[in-house]
């Protein structure tokens, strides 16, 4: 397991899902992070196409190079939301990250601070169950094993 230095983000660039034709340009803009919008600026009734559109930036791994592809969903607490998340765990490279403040809108009176502090233990648990599996990798092989 190879270790990562972490390093700066110092640019974000947003691209309207429904304009695959942007990606590229947007990869190459020398941000940091470029995010496929599927939240503001999509109609309601575009918003199915333009997650397809969106997801399929993500079908296949990341490349190396540099550049975070993270996609904005829609607030979970519409339908929109849910149909992205659905969407997303549904697919078999899904985008990596989580964007916390965007919680907010999941419960707006629960203060950002509780946030970041309840984000603690889920961050704990994944650290603590990616550790297990480096230290034993049987335990990925056992159940495919049994079938």
């Amino acid at each position: 397991m190879t270790a990562h230095k972490p390093r700066p983000r110092r640019s974000f660039i947003f691209t309207p899902g429904l304009r695959p034709d942007m990606f590229p340009k947007a990869l190459a803009s020398g941000s940091d992070i470029v995010c496929v919008e599927l939240e503001d600026g999509i109609a309601p009734k575009d918003k199915a196409e333009a997650r397809q559109r969106a997801l399929a930036l993500f079908e296949t791994s990341q490349v190396d190079d540099g550049v975070e592809r993270i996609v904005r969903i829609n607030s979970i607490r519409e339908r929109f939301g849910i149909e992205d998340v659905n969407a997303i765990l549904a697919t078999d490279t899904p985008p990596f990250g989580y964007a916390l403040f965007a919680l907010k809108a999941a419960s707006p009176s629960l203060p950002m601070g509780k946030t970041y502090r309840a984000a603690w233990a889920v961050v704990a648990i994944f650290t603590l169950a990616i550790t297990i599996l480096y230290l034993v990798p049987g335990i990925v092989t056992l159940v495919p094993s049994l079938l």
